[in-house]
C-alpha cells in the first residue's frame, strides 16, 4: 500500500475546522442561553399574573389586602411591620420565585387592617391613600423618584439575593430598570397601586 499519495489534513485545514467547530459551539450555547432566558421571562410573567390575580381575589373576598408573613408560616400576621414574606397560603400561590427563593412582600398596613370588612370602607381608604406619601414605595427610573403603592412583591434575580435599594429596610424598593442605582440590580419588583384596585373593585 502506497501511503505517499494519500493526502492528510494540513495545519491550515485543521485550524479552519477548529474555528468552524468553535463558532458552532458558541452559536449553540448562545441559543440555549436565549431559550433559557425566554423561559425565565415567561415564568416570571406567569408569577406576576398569578400574584396580581390572587391579590385582587383576596381583596374581593375579604375587603382588605393581606398582611405580610413575618413568622414564616405562609399566613399574614397582624403586625406593626409592613415588611415580610409573601403570605402564600392566604393567596394560594407559590411561596418561591423561579430561582427557588422566597418572595418578599410589603404592604400598606392601613389597608390590611382586619377591621375593614366591606368595600365601602376599603374604597374610602384607597381614595384617601391614592396620592399618599406613606410606605411602601417604589423607586422608578425617572429622576430617581419614588412613589407610594398599596403593596409590592419582590423576586430576587439570578444572583438569588436582594440588590440595589432592596437590600435596605427603608421600604423603598428599586425597580430593575432604575438606571440611577449604584449596584447591579436584577430584582423584579411587582407593584399594586391604589388606582389598580380602585378601577377593579370600587366601581
Amino acid at each position: 500500500m502506497d501511503f505517499k499519495n494519500k493526502k492528510g489534513f494540513t495545519l491550515i485545514e485543521m485550524a479552519i475546522a477548529l474555528i468552524i467547530l468553535s463558532l458552532l459551539t458558541v452559536s449553540i450555547v448562545n441559543m440555549a442561553r436565549a431559550t433559557y432566558n425566554l423561559e425565565n421571562i415567561s415564568k416570571r410573567q406567569d408569577a406576576i399574573s398569578s400574584f396580581k390575580n390572587a391579590f385582587v381575589g383576596y381583596v374581593s373576598q375579604y375587603g382588605r389586602i393581606p398582611y405580610p408573613d413575618v413568622d414564616g408560616d405562609g399566613i399574614g400576621d397582624n403586625t406593626a411591620l409592613g415588611m415580610g414574606n409573601l403570605p402564600y397560603l392566604d393567596l394560594q400561590i407559590s411561596q418561591k420565585d423561579i430561582y427557588g427563593m422566597k418572595f418578599k412582600y410589603d404592604a400598606t398596613l392601613e389597608l390590611a387592617d382586619s377591621t375593614i370588612t366591606n368595600f365601602t370602607t376599603l374604597c374610602t381608604k384607597l381614595d384617601a391613600l391614592k396620592n399618599n406619601t406613606t410606605f411602601p414605595k417604589v423607586q422608578n427610573d425617572i429622576g430617581n423618584q419614588s412613589y407610594s403603592v398599596v403593596a409590592v412583591l419582590i423576586s430576587r434575580g439570578t444572583d438569588k439575593r436582594l440588590t440595589g435599594e432592596n437590600m435596605t429596610t427603608n421600604r423603598i424598593y428599586e425597580m430593575e430598570s432604575n438606571i440611577f442605582n449604584e449596584t447591579t440590580n436584577n430584582d423584579t419588583v411587582i407593584q399594586i397601586n391604589g388606582f389598580d384596585l380602585i378601577s377593579r373593585l370600587c366601581k
